[in-house]
Parts: structure tokens; C-alpha cells; sequence
């Protein structure tokens, strides 16, 4: 048996239908990919989100018994208290912030791995289907150039 990269048109078969085979198989392991990552991006929103509603709420619920205390004019020893309570919650609030600035730096990481998927499928498509069809026009030359004459002379053999 010979190599196949014995003859021209038989190469050009197989070369065209390796490289239409990576690029459907490339595409797609990249499209798993960003999906699955999609989906991390996705949870880590999720839990940003309750961090930040968690927060949120911790500080509303500050304000309010705050505001009580000085209606009621509570003793002194608890308003400070509440301060405090208050003011230790403020490292909280730049959690917040930099929760949402990461969330906002996952949508925009996402949005850029969906536009260069995009244009990786524009380019695999434009680069298949030559592929496809040089593997198709390699086989009908390697049979009507080679194979042909070889399969007439073994049957005459």
C-alpha cells in the first residue's frame, strides 16, 4: 500500500477534508467553551447580586434603627452603638462596588468572547467550504486521473 500523499489529487482530498474537519471540530470546542463559561459568568452574577441585596439590606436596616434611636432619643451608649454598627459597615459598601465593577467587567468579557466567536465562525465558514471544496474536486481528479486507469488495468490482471 502507498502513502496517501502519493499523488497530487488524492493529497489534496485529504488535505481538503482535514482542514474542513478542524474547523468544524475548532469552532465548536470554542462554542462549548464560551458557554460553559457563559454559565460561571452567569453564577458569578447570581452571587454578586445576593452579596450585594445582602449588603443592601444590612444597611437599610442600619439607617432605620438609627433614625428610630434618635426619635426615641435613645441612650447615648446605644446611638453610638448603631454608629458604630454604621460606620464598621462601611468597607461593606466598597465591597459593593467593586462586586458590581467585576460584574460589569464579566458582561463586557463575555460580550468580546461572543463577537470574537462570531467572527471565527464567519472566517471557518469562508475558509470550509474552499476546503470542502478542494477535498471534493481532489477526489473526483484522483479517481478520474489515477484510480480509473489503475482499477482497469487490475482487471485485466
Amino acid at each position: 500500500m502507498q502513502a496517501p500523499t502519493d499523488n497530487l489529487y488524492k493529497f489534496m482530498a485529504i488535505a481538503g477534508l482535514v482542514c474542513s474537519l478542524f474547523f468544524y471540530f475548532d469552532y465548536h470546542k470554542r462554542y462549548d467553551a464560551l458557554i460553559e463559561t457563559i454559565n460561571l459568568r452567569k453564577m458569578e452574577a447570581v452571587i454578586i447580586s445576593a452579596k450585594v441585596e445582602a449588603i443592601q439590606g444590612k444597611q437599610d436596616l442600619l439607617k432605620e434603627r438609627m433614625a428610630e434611636a434618635e426619635k426615641n432619643k435613645e441612650k447615648l451608649e446605644a446611638w453610638l452603638e448603631l454608629r458604630k454598627s454604621w460606620e464598621n459597615s462601611q468597607p461593606l459598601i466598597d465591597e459593593v462596588s467593586l462586586l458590581q465593577a467585576q460584574n460589569v467587567q464579566n458582561v463586557e468579557f463575555v460580550k468580546e468572547s461572543i463577537a470574537e466567536l462570531d467572527y471565527l465562525l464567519c472566517l471557518y465558514k469562508w475558509l470550509g467550504i474552499p476546503s470542502l471544496l478542494l477535498s471534493v474536486i481532489g477526489m473526483i481528479l484522483w479517481y478520474v486521473m489515477t484510480q480509473r486507469f489503475l482499477d482497469i488495468k487490475e482487471r485485466k490482471v
